[in-house]
């Protein structure tokens, strides 16, 4: 099994220390692992390139393809964040801003659909 760890901050608390206890039990053959905004840095400035020219086309598209490679082979994904306000964090916020393409009917990538997911 291959895993995708996205962790809205950078800080390792509570939701950190949860997947850390997840991971151990899952046992995968591979882990990426991403903290935000360290590694994803640019905030999508909702140009819709995206929609209009292809994900190759994005602005911040040096930052995005190593998460989106990271996303395509893993077999389960996994989002930590905290809560602020009863919404996640502005840094997840903004990471989900710039992978909507692939989960809406525009453009979407077809193994996003089957893939596991834990928020």
């Amino acid at each position: 099994m291959i895993i995708t760890l996205i962790h809205g901050q950078n800080h390792k608390g509570c939701s950190y220390h949860i997947v850390t206890s997840l991971i151990e039990l899952l046992k995968p053959e591979k882990i990426y692992e991403f903290f935000l905004p360290q590694d994803f840095p640019n905030f999508c400035i909702g140009c819709y390139m995206c929609l209009e020219k292809g994900v190759s086309c994005r602005p911040h598209e040096k930052h995005i393809s190593l998460t989106a490679e990271a996303i395509t082979v893993s077999n389960l994904l996994v989002f930590t964040t905290p809560v602020y306000y009863m919404r996640c964090s502005a840094p997840m916020k903004n990471f989900l801003g710039h992978f909507f393409i692939n989960w809406v009917v525009h453009r979407p990538k077809e193994a996003n659909y089957h893939k596991k997911q834990l928020l």
